[in-house]
């Protein structure tokens, strides 16, 4: 069970990645190198897990079977706020859950609909979330800039942006 101080977390998190429509998905190869790849946001809610759709030949879900530690990012840099999601991936054969996050415009990739039986469906059980947000605009930088030009002190990282951090 989360404290009311979590959950407040996790709702701050979602609302700022419940918009979103990509993500990048960050999964690691055989050979122990990062690969990534943009990735579309299906889901409508968060309890800590993640959903993905895919189609069952993309190469990311070899690497997830072999190592299924990964990392999500989302980012709006025009509002400065930057979500980091960590946790371990695997792959799921539930149509019910696939028929639960369908929206007509899947079709595109998947003419047949949610009983395609091209479509894999990757859940991730997230384990750490970290998020900053309200991070150094322009304006807030050139006044740090400024001031640590005259002080000959640095600024203090919360200064500079809000994070939070969630452990599941």
């Amino acid at each position: 069970m989360r404290s009311a101080e979590d959950r407040k977390k996790v709702d701050e998190i979602w609302n700022l990645v419940k918009h979103e429509h990509t993500a990048v998905l960050v999964s690691i190869r055989k050979d122990g190198s990062l690969d990534s790849i943009p990735m579309g946001c299906v889901q409508r809610d968060f309890d800590g897990r993640l959903w993905f759709l895919t189609f069952k030949d993309n190469p990311r879900l070899h690497e997830i079977e072999e190592n299924g530690h990964v990392l999500v990012s989302y980012v709006r840099p025009s509002r400065y706020e930057f979500v980091s999601m960590s946790g371990c991936a695997r792959l799921v054969d539930d149509r019910a859950r696939i028929h639960e996050l369908w929206r007509e415009g899947f079709s595109v990739w998947f003419p047949d609909g949610p009983e395609s039986p091209s479509i894999a469906l990757i859940e991730i059980d997230v384990n750490t979330v970290k998020c900053w947000s309200k991070p150094a605009s322009i304006v807030t930088y050139a006044y740090h800039y400024a001031k640590a030009k005259l002080t000959g002190r640095s600024p203090s990282p919360e200064q500079i942006a809000k994070e939070v951090l969630v452990h599941f």
